[in-house]
């Protein structure tokens, strides 16, 4: 996924805090030198993409005030 490209630039920036709802996300940022606090959104799993989907995922990410914000998908429902 794109977002999961961007994980070798995060590795050499300590302090991070990293929110991901994907499982392979997480697994590919706890290898880092400088292994991020990591969060995850929960939600339903689906395992297609290894990942948590639906309202809460939705409601969890609402719940934050990012400084940055990376975010993939693989579908958008604009209802």
């Amino acid at each position: 996924s794109t977002t999961a490209a961007m994980i070798p630039e995060l590795g050499h920036q300590p302090g991070l805090v990293v929110m991901t709802n994907s499982l392979n996300v997480a697994r590919a940022l706890s290898e880092l030198e400088h292994e991020p606090v990591l969060l995850m959104t929960g939600g339903t799993w689906d395992p297609h993409s290894d990942s948590f989907q639906g309202q809460v995922a939705e409601q969890v990410l609402r719940s934050y005030d990012f400084d940055q914000l990376f975010i993939g998908a693989d579908g958008i429902d604009l209802q």
